[in-house]
């Protein structure tokens, strides 16, 4: 199930909502592709371009499905909902490309022990 779907169910946890882009990603079957892709984007403008916008879209996102988690769940963050989202989004962003490189490095990566790893280092329902 995408994202938005899942987000009209109510809001997702910042676990719920990276666990959900992965399995996208995994789904789509994209991942081992995405590592050349941005190594391709540190030399080529005209591929930076196309990366960066990407990763702007889906910071946004990430960013906008957190804030209304934390809307929900005040007791849970430091500050108010919007300024907690756009602090911690970087680092919850970062957890993609983290699965995708090791799964494409590292040939004994247990991408279900990552997904489950998720739920205990950010924050959850």
């Amino acid at each position: 199930m995408d994202l938005e779907t899942r987000r009209r169910e109510g809001p997702l946890s910042p676990a719920d909502v990276m666990t959900t882009l992965i399995d996208g990603i995994r789904s789509e079957k994209i991942g081992p592709i995405l590592p050349q892709l941005w190594g391709e984007a540190v030399v080529q403008p005209d591929i930076l371009a196309i990366v960066s916008g990407v990763f702007v879209q889906l910071r946004a996102t990430i960013q906008e499905a957190v804030a209304e988690w934390a809307a929900a769940h005040p007791e849970r963050i430091d500050g108010d909902p919007a300024s907690w989202a756009r602090r911690v989004t970087p680092v919850i962003l970062s957890s993609a490309p983290g699965y995708i490189l090791q799964q494409a490095i590292l040939p004994d990566f247990d991408g279900e022990a990552y997904l489950a790893a998720l739920h205990e280092v950010l924050p959850g329902a």
